[in-house]
């Protein structure tokens, strides 16, 4: 998967796989690359197939969870 997106969030990633199985057309992966100290803030990689899966995640997904 060529396309990377990095991110931060204090939700579950459950909820952000769910998001990428409800709303893309291809494979997606989120991986945990870091979580701070007090086990809140988890800094992501989410990985796509495609740039369509990728923008819609940029624009509608990061908008939401903000």
């Amino acid at each position: 998967m060529a396309l990377e997106v990095t991110c931060k969030t204090t939700g579950s990633i459950n909820t952000i796989e769910d998001w990428l199985v409800d709303h893309c057309k291809s494979d997606c992966q989120v991986v945990l690359q870091t979580i701070d100290d007090d086990m809140v803030i988890k800094h992501l990689k989410v990985m796509f197939e495609n740039e369509a899966d990728r923008d819609l995640f940029l624009d509608k997904y990061l908008k939401f969870d903000e």
